[in-house]
């Protein structure tokens, strides 16, 4: 038999190879396959032929975007056996290398409901549903809800929080405009349905935000800006890797040009607004967090490092009282978390030998893995 071709089913749990003839329906064992998927081997629980077509089932689903091989290896090269990939005759297969994988599984979905109108001053709103759909139904979500620049007084609330775990910094006691929580599908479903919306006297457009995807360790996402937080807990040092001064690139940003999320570069966190500084506060259990702001270039003029502010002066910053002060050598460099939450202080090496975590953004577009979208626009209406 003549290898064609090879595809996921649209769920990820199963890939096809398909023949140029029907094969015998006693086949190879699940030892004489091997798939990986974005370079990471992943087991194969049963093989099935049927017809012209050999059906891996994996032992865990592949999701929308990720890069996926199969390659076979015949049990006995040379002999014909029944332990193998063979025709009706009996004729084995010869054994395939590594070979792509069309990865044919739709991506996850987040559906927003209608646009919702609310009364002013009223609580207990219903803003409608949304829904989450395509993630596997054993996939632990991230899931973010975010309140963009709402009225004076709008806010929601989560009446049913089973089996949510709160991320750090937040928890499901009273109203808030964000929040992000861990869930299977069904339980983030349950939580979204049962959503309540307050509002207070003020007037105007309520954008709703929710945003899915597979929890990944130490990252977050904002669903404010739309932009993905990962803290690196492997510390790093602020040395200049190579260049001084306005040329250096110290250990921390030749980490992160290595850095990617769903398709996109990362870069060191540039923070520019008081939402975004307490998203990073509230998501990050950890002390003295490098971030992208420095005065290697002019002492006492800090600016941003990395990503779109790149050269630009910070306008928006959150120093801790008396800093920053450049008391001893080497306080180029800024962290957050500085004995506050969202605190900065300006920090560095030589006089502080500590390596520090850091955080990589990535602003998109991204592509592929586990992620969806949807946001809505209500209105809070005083004639309604």
């Amino acid at each position: 038999p003549v290898f064609s071709s090879a595809a996921t089913n649209t769920t990820g749990t199963q890939i096809t190879l398909t023949y140029g003839e029907t094969l015998s329906s006693t086949t190879a064992t699940t030892s004489d396959f091997a798939v990986t998927v974005s370079g990471t081997s992943r087991s194969v629980s049963s093989v099935a032929a049927s017809g012209s077509t050999v059906v891996l089932t994996l032992a865990s689903a592949i999701l929308n975007g990720q890069v996926v091989t199969v390659a076979y290896t015949d049990p006995t090269v040379g002999t014909n056996d029944t332990n193998a990939v063979q025709d009706a005759a009996g004729n084995d297969a010869v054994s395939l290398a590594s070979t792509s994988v069309t990865n044919n599984v739709v991506p996850p979905t987040v559906t927003a409901p209608p646009a919702p109108t609310f009364a002013a001053s009223t609580s207990g709103q219903d803003p409608g549903d949304f829904v989450l759909s395509g993630f596997g139904a054993s996939t632990t979500l991230s899931v973010s809800i975010g309140f963009v620049d709402p009225p004076s007084g709008t806010s929601f609330a989560l009446p049913v929080t089973t089996g949510l775990t709160a991320g750090y910094g937040y928890n499901f006691t009273g109203n808030k405009t964000q929040i992000s929580f861990t869930a299977t599908q069904a339980n983030a479903n349950a939580a979204l349905a049962a959503m309540t919306v307050a509002t207070g006297s003020s007037t105007g457009d309520v954008v709703i935000r929710v945003t899915a995807s597979e929890s990944l360790a130490n990252v977050y996402y904002n669903p404010i800006n739309g932009n993905y937080y990962e803290y690196v807990s492997t510390g790093a040092s602020t040395d200049c890797r190579s260049g001084s001064g306005a040329t250096c690139v110290t250990n921390i940003e030749h980490a992160i040009q290595s850095k990617t999320l769903y398709g996109d570069s990362g870069y060191w966190v540039t923070i520019t607004s008081a939402q975004e500084n307490s998203f990073i506060a509230d998501n990050m259990n950890a002390s003295n967090i490098a971030i992208g702001l420095s005065d290697r270039e002019t002492e006492g003029i800090w600016k941003w490092v990395a990503g779109p502010e790149t050269g630009q002066v910070a306008t928006y910053t959150s120093w801790s009282g008396g800093e920053p002060n450049d008391c001893c050598s080497g306080e180029d460099y800024a962290v957050t978390n500085w004995g506050t939450r969202g605190l900065w202080n300006d920090y560095g090496r030589p006089s502080f030998g500590d390596l520090l975590g850091y955080v990589v953004e990535y602003d998109g577009p991204f592509t592929g893995g586990s992620s969806a979208t949807a946001t809505v626009t209500g209105e809070v209406d005083k004639l309604s």
